[in-house]
């Protein structure tokens, strides 16, 4: 897959997508590997939109405090995350990586 099929990746670049394919595609031949980005961006996409709705959906019934507590969710488990790299000695600024494309 090339040309035009590419520019059905662009949007999942910057994003989760990406972070999986940067581990997964190495492992792939290089035909095998736009169409398994598409397919797993697609779906991580689907699911995340799912879950979002379903958050405006349920928020009303929450508590101010659980509201909050979510809210913060994402940004802990990146610091907790960062934290773990660094505590098994990788260091995230000196990481080289190839496009996923």
């Amino acid at each position: 897959m090339g040309g035009w099929a590419r520019f059905l990746a662009l949007p999942f670049i910057a994003i989760t997508p990406r972070a999986a394919a940067m581990q997964a595609l190495s492992g792939l031949a290089p035909a095998a590997r736009l169409p398994w980005f598409l397919g797993f961006a697609l779906a991580s996409w689907t699911l995340a939109g799912l879950a979002t709705a379903a958050g405006h959906a349920t928020m009303p019934l929450l508590g101010p405090a659980l509201l909050a507590a979510l809210l913060f969710a994402k940004p802990l488990s990146q610091a907790y995350g960062r934290l773990l790299h660094h505590h098994q000695g990788h260091d995230l600024s000196e990481r080289r990586v190839q496009p996923p494309i």
